[in-house]
């Protein structure tokens, strides 16, 4: 497995203001540019993707944005997954459950360390991914939230294990808790992996680059 990763870098072909540096981050596309050029010397017959909702392109970005990292992807790829943004807890999770630890009785029972799960803002951007990939029939989104936030409520601990580091990044505890599942989803996904032989561009000298078996995690944020 290979993973390429950095911070506050979406998979999405617009340039994006980030206001913590008060300027476009050309660093990130430059990044992006660099990731997609890499797996097509590498053609790994898998990829799995993800990212953060919390940045404000518009629904026109969300898709055609996606749908220009996809198609680089889904060329090089045998399959292509990407995995729905995370939902949030809203608070950090750590603290609240330190805090509920060295609280009394009744007063730690007042607080649960819950919150409710998803927005309408996040729905949209699940829709928008959705049809992104479908222009492409080895891309599929896969959807972890109903296992990581059941009953649409996230929780700072579940069954004696701690779900979030902070208020939105999983643990990895949990997120290896999730490993099983996740290989089930991509196995149930209906995709329709495209044969390395099938992809474009595969000349004798390409051929002799590629890495057959090697799957790649690219994930600007982590999970």
């Amino acid at each position: 497995i290979l993973v390429i990763t950095k911070s506050s870098c979406p998979m999405v072909d617009e340039p994006w203001f980030y206001e913590r540096i008060r300027m476009e981050y050309t660093v990130c596309s430059q990044w992006r540019d660099a990731a997609l050029a890499a797996l097509e010397s590498i053609r790994p017959d898998i990829i799995v993707t993800g990212g953060s909702k919390n940045y404000d392109f518009n629904e026109s970005q969300w898709v055609a944005g996606s749908e220009r990292v996809l198609g680089k992807m889904a060329r090089v790829s045998g399959s292509v997954f990407i995995i729905r943004p995370t939902h949030a807890l809203g608070f950090d999770g750590p603290g609240c459950l330190a805090g509920r630890h060295w609280r009394p009785d009744f007063l730690a029972r007042e607080t649960d360390c819950t919150s409710p799960a998803g927005s309408d803002r996040e729905n949209q951007i699940h829709m928008w991914l959705k049809q992104a990939a479908a222009r492409f029939q080895n891309v599929r989104v896969l959807d972890m939230n109903p296992l990581i936030c059941p009953d649409n409520r996230c929780s700072a601990e579940r069954d004696g294990a701690i779900v979030y580091r902070d208020s939105m990044h999983l643990s990895a505890g949990f997120a290896e808790m999730l490993s099983g599942s996740l290989a089930r989803l991509m196995a149930e996904s209906n995709a329709r992996p495209v044969s390395m032989k099938q992809l474009p561009g595969e000349s004798g000298a390409n051929q002799s680059n590629s890495a057959p078996g090697l799957a790649s995690k690219i994930s600007p944020e982590g999970i």
